[in-house]
């Protein structure tokens, strides 16, 4: 407060609250737009008026008493010369007794003052109301009586209604209590209730099944506790850059949380392998998915998941630094006996004695005695999500190869992006013989891959469709530098009637003008006539007509013509990304619906 504030205090006479130590003394803004008021003379201003009203509404009353005296005679005139009078004296009871509550209340809160003058306004209307008891003969005017007084009262008693305005404010609403009430209320409908936070005061709604924490950079152990007791119910829990969460917050968390099936966790790097080891034991059965990018997860906390997690659904390991091509390799059948003795001990350990205690051996097999594969074993049988996205360290085709011969044909989102050292084998291999119910393919920046495999593989799955037209919903391709027009030919071909979501980021170097118009269904193919290679017309699709969002950044030979042409078979396109493609000017083609993102010309 400075020096004008407190002179300003000082002169309307109000004292104000002081802050205390031990917290924040609570009081309405309108208590200090009273006390401006007041000094510059406003309130007099208001104090006359609200006198002047009352008089106007004594001199109604009287009128009234008049007109009632003048139309009843007989036995029922004195009763309603009596209920006029009652009147006129209840409103002018109530003037005075608010001009003195008035006088009482300076510097009130305008909430408090406006609901005291509601309670004496249904007083007033309630003295108006007397049963008049008329006479068989006389029961009409006294019925003509009632319906006067009805229609005459209010206009003294009620205020002018006040215009509608916008979405009220916390600090106007009547009370507080009722405004938190109101949003107790509001929120049961969304499955939830307002409570206060005691960690940082803010109020926020507490969902049933999930929470979710957009920012956990500052939440510390305490917060972890308090997030473990107070959500203890919830079925999904997701928390985003949580720096701060180590080994013994996430097992507070699986120590709480009973219920919960799905965790995804962003930036744990201090929770090591240990951890979530501890967290499967305990834990993984219930689980059906479970996320985590940007922390450690070696080859302790994949084995610890393989084992005590066989109902997850879907499953994220994304630049994860710790995870390496021997934990891949974990997700897939052990084919050697290094990997059974050094990797799959404890998974062997326990099948064995599982078998052991059904009968199925007459004479009891030893861990130490067993080697090969184990029959009638299939880590993860129920996954049908997989993202191994931007590994850190390298993996081999190999490896690769026999993840996806354990898990492909179960799968129908596969995300391999980042995986630079794989090779065709890979994809005219395991991926072609075993992706068949692979509905959403993610294989950006996997350089190794040459794109004459690219065009079989897709030639390859066109054929083994069983039903024509059924392809990929969603393909990421984003910086496949050597991709060229015939790949996304044989997309198209493959997958342009189920084709929604395309990432062609970057795809610059190959990619001509001719291979982005295949997207509207315009196949060309080169010849040679007199000695000069030219462009023909060979076929004619219906292209991707479902397509919603296509990615062309930096894709140089996007121009405002080829766009247009794309958006003549693509009707249901709504999103296109233009980062550096500075032939996309602001004449592009436009309708309804339509956003492009990243255009050159356009002003921020």
């Amino acid at each position: 407060m400075d020096a004008y504030d407190r002179a300003r205090g000082s002169a309307s006479g109000s004292s104000r609250p002081r802050r205390q130590a031990g917290g924040n003394t609570i009081k309405g803004p309108h208590s200090a737009l009273t006390d401006y008021l007041q000094e510059i003379g406003v309130s007099e201003h208001f104090r006359e008026r609200r006198q002047r009203e009352a008089e106007e509404r004594e001199r109604q009353a009287r009128e009234q008493e008049a007109a009632a005296a003048n139309v009843n005679t007989g036995p029922n005139a004195t009763m309603a010369a009596a209920t006029s009078a009652q009147t006129a004296d209840g409103a002018l009871a109530a003037d005075l007794q608010g001009e003195e509550d008035r006088a009482a209340d300076v510097g009130t809160s305008s909430s408090t003052r406006r609901a005291r003058t509601r309670s004496q306004a249904r007083a007033a209307a309630s003295t108006t109301q007397v049963t008049l008891v008329a006479e068989p003969e006389q029961e009409s005017e006294a019925v003509a009586v009632a319906v006067s007084a009805e229609q005459n009262e209010p206009q003294a008693v009620k205020a002018k209604p006040k215009a509608k305005r916008g979405r009220k404010k916390k600090n106007d609403s009547e009370d507080e209590a009722d405004y938190k009430e109101g949003l107790n209320r509001s929120s049961a409908r969304k499955g939830g209730r307002m409570k206060e936070c005691e960690l940082c005061g803010k109020r926020f709604l507490q969902h049933k099944s999930s929470v979710t924490l957009y920012d956990c950079t500052k939440i510390n152990r305490a917060g972890i506790q308090r997030i473990a007791e107070e959500c203890a119910q919830v079925q999904s829990l997701d928390l985003e850059y949580c720096g701060r969460l180590d080994n013994s917050g996430l097992m507070t968390l699986g120590s709480h949380l009973r219920n919960m099936t799905s965790l995804r966790l962003d930036g744990a790097f201090l929770v090591k392998d240990q951890g979530w080891a501890e967290l499967f034991r305990q834990h993984g059965p219930r689980l059906t998915s479970f996320k985590v990018r940007f922390t450690g997860f070696g080859i302790d906390a994949t084995r610890a998941l393989v084992i005590h997690c066989p109902n997850l659904v879907e499953l994220r390991i994304s630049e994860c630094v710790d995870f390496d091509d021997d934990c891949l390799a974990l997700l897939s059948v052990p084919i050697t006996d290094y990997e059974e003795e050094k990797q799959e001990y404890e998974r062997v350990v326990r099948l064995l004695a599982d078998r052991n205690k059904k009968g199925k051996h007459s004479v009891a097999v030893q861990p130490k005695d067993y080697s090969g594969p184990i029959p009638g074993w299939k880590p993860l049988s129920s996954l049908v999500k997989l993202d191994l996205a931007y590994p850190y360290k390298p993996m081999t085709s190999q490896t690769t190869a026999r993840m996806i011969r354990t898990l492909g044909s179960q799968l129908s989102v596969l995300d391999l992006s980042g995986f630079k050292d794989i090779d065709d084998s890979v994809v005219l291999g395991a991926l072609d013989e075993h992706g068949q119910k692979l509905e959403e393919l993610y294989l950006s920046e996997c350089m190794g891959i040459s794109p004459e495999a690219m065009c079989e593989f897709f030639a390859r799955q066109r054929k083994k469709a069983k039903v024509p037209g059924m392809g990929y919903r969603r393909v990421g391709l984003k910086r496949c530098y050597m991709l060229t027009d015939s790949v996304i030919r044989e997309l198209v071909l493959h997958s342009g009637a189920t084709l929604k979501w395309l990432d062609l980021n970057s795809v610059d170097d190959n990619l001509s003008s001719l291979g982005l118009r295949a997207l509207e269904g315009a196949m060309y193919r080169r010849e040679t006539v007199d000695g000069k290679e030219t462009h023909v017309l060979a076929e004619q699709t219906s292209g991707c007509v479902n397509l919603e969002e296509l990615d062309l950044s930096w894709v140089r030979c996007t121009t405002d013509s080829v766009l247009e042409d794309i958006l003549k078979r693509c009707k249901k396109l709504e999103r296109i990304s233009v980062y550096g493609c500075p032939e996309v000017t602001a004449f592009a083609p436009r309708r309804p619906g339509l956003k492009y993102i990243g255009r050159g010309c356009d002003s921020l």
